[in-house]
This record gives C-alpha cells, structure tokens and sequence, in this order.
C-alpha cells in the first residue's frame, strides 16, 4: 500500500509539472529560446544564442523585423529575421556597421505580424549563402530553455519521493 502512495505522489508532481510547462508548439509569456544555427561547409561553423520566445519589436519593415544588440557566441549583433516571401530565414549583421555577417534562408522561423512575433520551436534546414552566391546547407535548432518553476516542482516532487522511500526503507 506504501509504495502505491509513493508512485501517486510522484505521478501528481508530474502532472503538475506538465501543467506549469510549456507546450513544445506554443510559446509562453516570458519565456525563453535557445537558437544553435551550424554549418559544416562554413567559415563560421557555429552561432548560439538566447532570445524570449515573444521578442519586443521596436520597428518592423515591411518584410522582416530586427533585434540590435543581441549578444551571441559570435558577438553582439543585430539579427532580422525575414517573412517567407522575401526567403524566410534571419540574418546576422555587424551591430556597429551593419554589415551582413551571415545570411541564411530556409522557412519562416516564427508566427504573427511582424511588429509582434512568436518564434516557432522546431529544427529547421536552412541554406547559406557563403558568398559569390555559393550556397551551403546549414540548421537552425530552436528548443525552449526550462521554465525555473518547472525544474522546482520536479525537484521537489523527486525529492519528496526519495525522501518518502528512505522513511519506508527505515521501518
């Protein structure tokens, strides 16, 4: 009978810990998305960043919006990010000078009008444009970082459970 209780408790921790997360298909309020763009083929190989899930959009274009300043492992830029009709994708350009960095097409990487986006969770083959209009295939990753209430409530319920066992072992 003990160890009935014990598998209810951890199933009702785990049923609450879905409730408080977030959908793989939906964005939350709040919350935020890694980004790891790779391409063997080019010069840079590898750019990782974070960014809300819902970003605050200052001045949409016509066909993109733009974030400045993001920070990266490639450094601050600014990304724009492009509707489908004008190739989807985002590009990566020199927070100072504005240069493009890095071009890449492929799908559009998120949902609703421009002036206020969610991005989409998912992988994503891209193409890149190297240069001299030599293209090379590349990936984006878009997966959602942990909500901290989830990882707590997991926690909590994991150690109630193991701490419940050790009280059961003892008697």
């Amino acid at each position: 009978m003990k160890f009935s209780k014990n598998v209810v408790a951890l199933f009702s921790t785990l049923l609450l810990s879905a409730a408080f997360s977030s959908s793989a298909n939906s964005a939350v309020v709040g919350s935020t998305y890694n980004f790891d763009y790779t391409c063997a083929t080019c010069a840079t190989k590898e750019v990782t960043f974070q960014l809300p899930s819902s970003p605050m959009v200052v001045s949409p274009a016509a066909d993109h919006f733009t974030l400045q300043n993001i920070s990266t492992s490639f450094g601050v830029v600014d990304l724009s990010f492009f509707v489908l009709a004008n190739l989807g994708g985002f590009r990566i350009e020199n927070a100072t000078t504005n240069a493009t960095l890095i071009d890449i097409y492929g799908p559009q990487i998120f949902t609703g009008p421009l002036a206020t986006p969610t991005f989409t969770l998912g992988t994503f083959k891209t193409t890149t444009n190297v240069n001299n209009g030599v293209d090379a295939p590349s990936q984006l990753v878009i997966s959602a970082v942990p909500e901290p209430t989830t990882v707590a409530l997991l926690g909590l319920g994991l150690l109630g459970f193991a701490a419940s066992r050790r009280k059961a072992a003892k008697k």
